[in-house]
């Protein structure tokens, strides 16, 4: 489980994150949403210390972030950032294979199931043709793949994705979330997702975070959270939600004619 307990943030004088207490538990996929300038991606690189708290504590099993060392911090938690820019180029194969290194034998070699690990799940990401090919060659959304790829070889309990799906087509959005899912159940992994898609995270969460200028404003099942109401809080305008015939998950649908709430 992941506590959050009482968190700040602030970048100079504006403060980004307000007090913020959460559990997050383990084995459940998790979309936090809310309007640009919330605190999303603040409170997800929050979680393994990219971005320093100034008051507050972020425990992994009972124990502060921290007082993990780097190594063994990177063995509990993969980060998925929105965009990944590499000065010296590498190919897939060997960028994905990095990820192996919080866990590299004692004399520092990688293993045959090191690489059996990147040879799977560059098979179950669609990779296996682009593994020869260098990773600043590749599009946005083939760059986005290749990073959900290196956070699963990590083998890591929990797994942070900042907006990782925003450039990538939405058949490849479902596809990734699918996987992803069937992941989370199956490996016992829990997922933390920034995300703008709300109708994607009602379909494949199991909570919702709400944020709003750094404050939560509602947090809970998609079934109990993903309304109307809750929905005009965040974003400040009227929506109507409607049966998705398929999955019978509420979805949101709206009109041109837009009144915006600031």
């Amino acid at each position: 489980m992941i506590k959050i307990q009482n968190i700040q943030v602030s970048y100079g004088k504006n403060k980004i994150i307000n007090n913020i207490t959460l559990d997050l538990n383990q084995n459940e996929f998790t979309f936090i949403l809310g309007p640009n300038g919330a605190g999303k991606s603040t409170l997800l690189k929050s979680i393994n210390g990219i971005v320093k708290i100034e008051a507050g504590d972020i425990l992994i099993e009972d124990k502060n972030i921290y007082n993990f060392e780097e190594k063994d911090l990177a063995k509990h938690i993969a980060f998925i950032p929105q965009e990944f820019n590499m000065q010296f180029d590498f190919s897939v194969y060997e960028f994905v294979l990095m990820a192996r290194y919080p866990w590299l034998n004692f004399w520092g070699h990688y293993t045959d199931k090191d690489h059996g690990i990147v040879d799977n799940y560059l098979s179950l990401l669609d990779l296996q043709d682009f593994k020869n090919r260098y990773f600043n060659q590749l599009s946005g959304g083939e760059k986005q793949r290749v990073l959900i790829a290196r956070a699963l070889v990590q083998e890591t309990d929990y797994i942070l994705m900042d907006e990782s799906l925003s450039f990538l087509d939405i058949n490849h959005q479902i596809e990734i979330l699918r996987l992803l899912k069937e992941i989370n159940n199956h490996e016992n992994k829990t997922i933390i997702m920034v995300s703008h898609n709300l109708n994607l995270a009602a379909e494949f969460a199991d909570r919702l975070i709400f944020l709003k200028k750094g404050e939560i404003i509602s947090f809970g099942s998609p079934k109990v959270v993903y309304n109307p109401e809750n929905l005009k809080k965040v974003f400040g305008m009227d929506f109507s939600m409607i049966e998705n015939p398929f999955t019978g998950v509420l979805n949101i649908v709206y009109n041109g004619e837009l009144t915006i709430d600031n």
